[in-house]
């Protein structure tokens, strides 16, 4: 009796996870939340399948990366085409006559 429920359920599960990735597909060019769709699909068959978990926590992982990149909190590699800027060094002479940034004691 045991096979045939676990037979059904990984195919119930395939069904609905394939069905959400095929929409998130969709709506990654259509507007909607296409990715947070396809990540739901995904979680969805990782219940069952071990490629999709995989899928998942690599999914994750690069998230989180990204996040990390966007709001300052991952290490930025500077790009060599960029001049830096080395005003804010410590020993720099201050530009400014009240101490605020250049900006401010530049407007009239």
């Amino acid at each position: 009796m045991e096979m045939p429920y676990r037979l059904a359920r990984k195919i119930v599960v395939a069904v609905v996870g394939g069905t959400t990735i095929l929409i998130g597909v969709i709506l990654l060019a259509l507007p909607g939340p296409g990715l947070v769709v396809l990540s739901l699909g995904l979680g969805t068959l990782a219940i069952e399948f071990a490629f999709a978990r995989r899928w998942l926590v690599q999914l994750k992982r690069t998230a989180k990366n990204t996040y990390d990149n966007f709001s300052g909190n991952g290490a930025r590699i500077a790009d060599p085409a960029e001049p830096s800027d080395d005003s804010s060094a410590p020993g720099a002479p201050d530009t400014t006559r009240d101490g605020g940034s250049p900006s401010e004691s530049t407007r009239l």
